[in-house]
């Protein structure tokens, strides 16, 4: 059975740092968040000199995974979900072409290019 135990580290980023510092949280396996990506180097450090395992459930930052092998997102970054979209269409339908259409948006570019390199 898992000991859950919930914190609540103030309203910023400020406060955060303060937070991370407790000694008491070194002994735990497992941290879910905080959310905020500003905080990522910070979460990473904490992640390696404490080799604790954090998770964040909503972010698809990769800053976050940056640093540290045991940090996690749970939801796939948009390169994640194109390389692994490019994989799955290569693996399936073997194409001899492709045509890669998008949005101007940053995020459908960001998409569309990694789909693109990972099929070159």
């Amino acid at each position: 059975k898992m000991k859950l135990v919930v914190y609540d580290y103030g309203k910023d980023s400020s406060d955060f740092m303060t937070f991370i510092e407790k000694p008491e949280l070194a002994g735990y396996d497992i941290m879910i968040g905080p959310l905020q990506n500003n905080l990522a180097a910070r979460i990473s450090r904490f992640s390696r000199t404490t080799n604790t395992l954090v998770i964040n459930p909503l972010s698809t930052n990769l800053k976050f995974t940056e640093g540290s092998e045991k940090v996690y997102l749970f939801k796939s970054s948009p390169e994640t979900q194109a390389k692994q979209a490019a994989k799955f269409a290569v693996s399936k339908f073997d194409p001899d072409r492709a045509l890669i259409i998008s949005a101007k948006s940053p995020k459908d570019s960001l998409i569309a290019n990694n789909f693109k390199l990972s099929l070159d």
